[in-house]
């Protein structure tokens, strides 16, 4: 069955220097809240070398951070990067096994570690009425290439070329939920899913990465109470 990861911390786009008026360009201060929020995921061992159903020991509960944006039009010039932490990131000396062994116990480090790819990925809230206007209709609003459980809901994304252009590697269960979002006038798709098993030559998160497959295996898109007009 699918998952939701369990709540984290809460940011706030205006504490990194967000405006919201619509005339500042925002990029870059919500692109720093993004990786602020991503790096505060909390990896928290359950379970741990305890025998649980369908696995040989216990796993994880990650809590995923909450990225806010208050009411206000935020004005963006560049595709704002959905980046996880990296996976199994452990702390210099640390030893995080995965799975655990029977009867083993967690070093305190990996209740900060050991990620999978994905899980790091803050979810988006918006709070009041929040616009994400991207000026330049030949670039994605979010693109992420490692987004496996994640939840989105209350904002609205205006113009662009796709609004939500996401994926990920993930061959177990995964669920993305998007509610209560409004997509209007994008050159392409509100919502874009990179199909399973591409082939790309780098990325356009990072052009320079070597060629890889790529796209969602097994995860679950559920949309609800959201509006597409002109997209």
């Amino acid at each position: 069955a699918q998952r939701e990861p369990a709540a984290g911390a809460s940011f706030n786009v205006l504490d990194f220097g967000a405006t919201g008026t619509g005339i500042a360009d925002d990029t870059d201060a919500i692109q720093c809240a993004l990786i602020a929020a991503a790096n505060s995921t909390m990896s928290v061992p359950v379970g741990w070398g305890v025998p649980m159903p369908g696995k040989k020991t216990g796993g994880y509960i990650v809590a995923q951070p909450t990225l806010l944006f208050p009411a206000g039009i935020y004005r963006l010039s560049q595709t704002l990067r959905l980046v996880a932490p990296p996976l199994g990131s452990c702390g210099a000396g640390c030893d995080c096994p995965f799975p655990p062994e029977v009867g083993a116990r967690p070093p305190d480090c990996c209740y900060r570690a050991c990620l999978d790819s994905g899980w790091g990925i803050p979810a988006l809230q918006g709070v009041g009425t929040a616009l994400l206007r991207m000026e330049n209709e030949s670039l994605d609003i979010f693109y992420g290439e490692t987004v496996r459980d994640w939840h989105v809901s209350g904002l609205s994304l205006l113009g662009g070329r796709h609004q939500l252009r996401i994926g990920n590697n993930n061959s177990q269960n995964g669920l993305i939920l998007i509610e209560r979002c409004s997509f209007q006038g994008s050159a392409g798709a509100g919502i874009a899913m990179i199909p399973p098993s591409s082939y790309l030559s780098g990325s356009e998160a990072d052009p320079s990465a070597p060629p890889h497959f790529h796209g969602p295996y097994s995860t679950q898109l559920v949309v609800k109470d959201s509006k597409f007009l002109q997209c």
